[in-house]
This record gives C-alpha cells, structure tokens and sequence, in this order.
C-alpha cells in the first residue's frame, strides 16, 4: 500500500543487496515500503547503509570515537521522539540486545525519563539529544549542558555523536515527510515545547 507520493520500487525489482532490509522491515512493521521508496536512489541508500550506517554508527571506520552505545541511546531517543515506527522497532531490538532494560526502552517515550533509570552520562545524551530532535526547534546546546556532557565525553566525541544523531533526524524528517513509515504516537504537547533538562547542572 503506497502512503506516501512516491510510488515503491516493486519487489521484485530491487537489488538483491536490499533483499535483508525487506525482510527486516516486513518482519518489523508489517511492510518494506520504506526500503521500496529508497531505492530509487541506489548510491543514497547504499551510502546510508553501507558508509554511515556500518562505518560511522556501528564504528566500522576506526577514527570512530564515541561508542556504539551512546550512539544506540541517541538513536533510540531520536525515534521515540519522532515516533518513526520502523525507527522504534528496530532501535528497541538493538538497544535490548546491547545491555539497556525494557524499562529503560520505555521510557524513552516520555518526554523527561526517569532519572534513576539512567547515569549521569546517559541523562547528559538525552538532553543533548533533545536540543537536535526536530521537534524541539528551538533547541540549544546550553554551557551548563556542555558542561555536563564534558564530564565524560571529549569534544571529538560530542562533535561525532552530533554528526550521527543529525542524520538520524534528517532521515527521520524525510521520512515522515515524504510518508515513508507508519507512525508511532507522540505526545503532542511535549513535540512542541522546548523541554528543559532532565538534571541541572
């Protein structure tokens, strides 16, 4: 079924490179539609998958810094924030099988987590997070919440994280946009405001 204005690359059609993104998306969400409208830019979708996705997400590329972890919190933040269906779950398979809790997963959903869920590094990700999201358009990156992400990432790895987490939110944004993934719900007020940090600093 076509949600968006662009109509899917039939099945049969694509690359056999694709095939595993079907199964994965169908298997998720019901539908590969998402992998069908990519294709009709093959080297766009070969370099998300192939070059950001295996070299600079999951640190493929060893000038890579930050860990994947990170990188998965910021991710998983991101999709709930957005409520990209394909995003979430995916996103919640990975994060489970690399050590956060279902609760954890959960409470990305909400607009401040609980702070005793997570570290202190972990509650810094968060809110840096929370300024990028395209939701929040209004979001800045504050000296009290350097301050705080500081305290245990370098500024080589804040600038990579930031790099990661915007092109998870301008994929996400195109996606949405274009009509490309099934949503999950957002809380419409917390999409609006601009939301304050979860710890002060």
């Amino acid at each position: 079924m076509q949600r968006g204005p662009i109509p899917p690359v039939p099945v049969d059609e694509l690359p056999r490179r694709y095939l595993d993104h079907v199964v994965l998306m169908d298997r998720l969400v019901g539908d590969p539609y998402t992998i069908q409208v990519f294709a009709h830019s093959q080297p766009m979708t070969d370099f998300y998958y192939e070059q950001f996705y295996a070299k600079c997400f999951y640190n493929g590329d060893p000038g890579m810094v930050c860990d994947n972890r990170t990188k998965q919190l910021a991710r998983m933040r991101i999709g709930k924030r957005h409520g990209c269906a394909v995003c979430n779950r995916s996103n919640e398979e990975e994060a489970e099988q690399i050590g956060f809790t279902a609760t954890q997963v959960d409470a990305m959903f909400d607009d401040r987590p609980d702070p005793a869920l997570f570290s202190e590094a972990e509650l810094a990700v968060i809110d840096f997070t929370d300024q990028l999201v395209h939701t929040n358009p209004d979001g800045t990156v504050d000296q009290a919440l350097y301050n705080r992400l500081r305290r245990h990432y370098t500024d080589e790895q804040i600038v990579e994280l930031a790099f990661v987490a915007a092109i998870f939110v301008g994929v996400s944004k195109m996606n949405i946009a274009l009509g490309m993934v099934p949503r999950d719900p957002v809380c419409e007020f917390a999409a609006k405001a601009t939301r304050p940090s979860l710890v002060v600093a």
